[in-house]
């Protein structure tokens, strides 16, 4: 099945998206239970491996933004799906460029696809700013490409499931791991086992009724961000 397709800033409207640490069960044992829920979730696209690169700048403001509990904050990255190195070369021939910007309680993700670039493309320095110039990139996102660096890479499998009445996205999570794209600490790598994290998404619109869909998850309820996880795992900050 085709991925979907990346979508403009203008169509792009604002969602909740509230995450789940499913603590102390297994895959198979989350499945179980997501099989049980009175929404009738039911498997929306074929899994798949996802890879984001992070872009921050110097100094990680927009990791300060987020643990220091700003209303108002974004994540840059870039993101393939699939292998990590699709063709054995490093070359990304479909990657996406998206902003992940969060006002209160929602966030959008505006999205701009890349030209075909490669991983080290990215990782040097100005790469990423002359792929999203020549893809045509907003004059805006280029600005904040050319004051960002490298920060983390991060990979992770996921499933996709879809309420039964389609107003309610559900992805679950796992494998999760984490590469420091530049030296910020004592450690370069992490692998989070047994970290199964969800996540339900859905409209403005449908809030009054997310309740009832987020009142039978048998999951704790947790504001986990990867990036922020990722950043604090390799620089052990927090420990």
């Amino acid at each position: 099945m085709a991925q979907p397709s990346p979508k403009s800033p203008a169509t792009e409207v604002y969602r909740y998206e509230r995450k789940y640490h499913a603590l102390g069960l297994d895959l198979s044992a989350v499945e179980a239970l997501l099989r049980v829920h009175p929404a009738a979730f039911r498997r929306a696209y074929p899994p798949r491996w996802i890879n984001n690169l992070y872009f921050d700048s110097p100094t990680l403001a927009d990791y300060c933004a987020h643990v220091n509990g700003m209303a108002n904050r974004r994540k840059v990255r870039v993101r393939w799906y699939g292998a990590l190195d699709p063709d054995g070369a490093g070359r990304l021939p479909r990657p996406v460029l998206e902003l992940k910007t969060r006002r209160g309680t929602v966030g959008t993700k505006p999205s701009f696809p890349l030209r075909p670039t490669t991983v080290e493309e990215l990782l040097a320095r100005g790469g990423a700013l002359g792929a999203a110039v020549d893809s045509d990139v907003p004059l805006d996102v280029r600005e904040l490409l050319a004051r960002s660096v490298p920060a983390l890479f991060n990979r992770y499998h996921r499933r996709y499931l879809l309420s039964a009445d389609e107003r309610f996205r559900l992805t679950i999570d796992t494998d999760l791991e984490f590469t420091a794209a530049r030296p910020l600490g004592p450690r370069r790598h992490h692998r989070a086992r047994g970290l199964i994290v969800l996540e339900l998404k859905y409209a403005a619109a449908d809030d009054p009724d997310a309740g009832l869909v987020a009142s039978r998850f048998p999951f704790r309820l947790d504001k986990l961000s990867k990036y922020v996880h990722g950043i604090q795992a390799v620089t052990g900050i927090g420990e």
